[in-house]
């Protein structure tokens, strides 16, 4: 069979996989449900492993569906929420009150501390129109390093989650510059991440102890 492409779209509720052929033509599509945990404050969270359970159900069943050989699939690009994975130094998950290891896009715990980071004068708060949302991981991690400290304490790695299941799925540390640009304090062009602001939030060298890239990777760029 000729090659084809894979297209995964992490969302909400559930995770979405297509196959198409080198024209673009949809051969195949399927998806799987996640589980979304609730808890007190606005908790919404994920486990990232279950995640990744229904990211690699919705690629075989697009690819079974498309009768299509996984030999044959030339390409694989994941898009995802803007939702926060945290592990460990060894790589195991760190678990929040509800009992997820990821911060879903919709929890609403950092509500104050999102207005708190709206409030510095900044181009990054300028760019995001004047305010800064509390799904945005800054203010996720600010209010982990405040009301969670023994987790904070552990922190060791903060994953925008498209990034997590990019490097599940190749084995190499990446980071879509877009991710990087719409979701952190990263200006591309502007000297990449804003280390003043970030000192202004008291997250001054959170890049470097959370092993976040130095950039991201362009539209396109392959990562084996």
């Amino acid at each position: 069979m000729a090659a084809t492409y894979c297209a995964v779209d992490v969302g909400t509720g559930s995770a979405r996989a297509a196959l198409f052929d080198g024209r673009g033509a949809m051969l195949g599509r399927a998806e799987a449900p996640l589980r979304l945990l609730h808890g007190a404050g606005g908790a919404a969270e994920y486990d990232a492993a279950q995640i990744w359970t229904a990211l690699c159900r919705a690629v075989a069943a697009a690819t079974a569906q498309a009768g299509a050989d996984p030999r044959d699939v030339a390409g694989l690009g994941i898009g995802a929420t803007c939702s926060l994975v945290l592990s460990t130094r060894d790589g195991a998950p760190l678990r929040l009150a509800a009992g997820g290891d990821t911060f879903a896009w919709c929890d609403r715990r950092a509500t104050a501390e999102a207005a708190e980071l709206s409030a510095i004068s900044h181009r990054v708060i300028a760019l995001q129109g004047g305010r800064m949302s509390p799904e945005m991981h800054l203010a996720k991690l600010l209010w982990l390093r405040r009301r969670a400290p023994g987790i904070w304490a552990r922190l060791d790695r903060a994953e925008d989650l498209a990034d997590h299941l990019l490097r599940r799925a190749t084995g190499a540390p990446a980071a879509s510059g877009c991710a990087l640009a719409v979701k952190w304090p990263y200006l591309p062009g502007k000297g990449g991440w804003q280390q003043d602001f970030l000192a202004d939030a008291g997250l001054e060298g959170l890049p470097g102890r959370l092993r976040l890239p130095a950039a991201g990777l362009p539209a396109g760029a392959v990562v084996a």
